[in-house]
């Protein structure tokens, strides 16, 4: 969605006081995956969190406008989904 990702019932923002995307890559198959690292905050520390999102056969095609919306939402992630 245009604020977050919903994985397995967990919703996590792209940016928050707490929680921001720095990076999203692509993990070759089988199944492709999206990956995604978070900084997280615990406390005054903030440690790194990967979130793996596999990819439904066929909609890879949507990676495209996905990387679109995460540079401009996101500008100081690496996003490379190509």
């Amino acid at each position: 969605g245009p604020d977050g990702l919903l994985v397995g019932g967990a919703y996590t923002p792209w940016l928050s006081s707490s929680n921001y995307l720095t990076g999203a890559r692509i993990e070759t198959g089988p199944p492709i995956s999206l990956l995604l690292t978070f900084e997280k905050a615990s406390g005054a520390r903030y440690f790194p969190v990967t979130t793996r999102v596999p990819i439904p056969e066929g909609r890879e095609s949507d990676l495209e406008a996905l990387e679109g919306k995460l540079k401009a939402r996101c500008p100081k992630a690496r996003v490379e989904l190509r």
